[in-house]
């Protein structure tokens, strides 16, 4: 995890690519695919990635978003803080940078004392479940933290890692009621309960 020491991040280490796979109604698939430096640790989950050094977390993931789209901006704050808080301890921070325009937000922190970094962006998406007949938002959350430092060995490094993040086509098969609708027609075409009627015979 980010810790406030600081050693060696590896900016020569070259790239690996990593994907998630589950076994879902069509055999195995895949649900994302992304590149990494070989040498961070990495937690994968359906939906993203978080990949860590000892003082760098990168961070992809698709978030439930369950507020107005022009509430973005806030929800990118509530976030920020909440990365501020578990990783780094820190409450206050300095805003560097920030951009927002339709469905997408863009920020670029800073601590009061200049040494971590924190850069995220949001991307607001639409989507359409085909079970429910309802429409639902995910945000896709991209997070850095590292020390400012490093910041001019490894901006190339985390907007790599960002660009590289693929969702394959069975990613959001269940926020989308695909896996809904096809284990209702496979559970419709399964031949029901067969009735057997045995033949009773009577000896006089």
């Amino acid at each position: 995890m980010v810790k406030r020491n600081l050693s060696s991040f590896g900016w020569r280490i070259p790239f690996r690519k990593i994907e998630f796979k589950t076994i879902g109604i069509y055999g195995e698939e895949i649900r994302w695919t992304a590149e990494i430096p070989a040498n961070y640790n990495i937690e994968k989950n359906i939906l993203g990635f978080t990949a860590t050094t000892d003082r760098v977390l990168l961070s992809v993931n698709a978030q439930h978003y369950f507020y107005k789209p022009e509430d973005l901006d806030m929800f990118s704050k509530m976030r920020i803080e909440s990365y501020l808080l578990h990783f780094l301890n820190i409450d206050k921070y300095v805003i560097v940078k920030h951009l927002l325009k339709e469905n997408f937000c863009y920020y670029y922190i800073s601590d009061e004392t200049e040494t971590w970094r924190l850069l995220g962006e949001w991307t607001l998406n639409q989507y359409y479940n085909i079970s429910t007949r309802k429409e639902f938002y995910m945000a896709i959350e991209k997070v850095a933290i590292y020390p400012t430092r490093i910041e001019p060995y490894i901006l190339t490094r985390i907007y790599r890692t960002f660009t590289s993040f693929v969702p394959e086509p069975a990613w959001l098969q269940e926020e989308i009621g695909l896996t809904d609708i096809v284990l209702s027609a496979m559970t419709k075409t399964l031949p029901g309960p067969q009735k057997y009627h045995r033949k009773i015979q009577y000896l006089l």
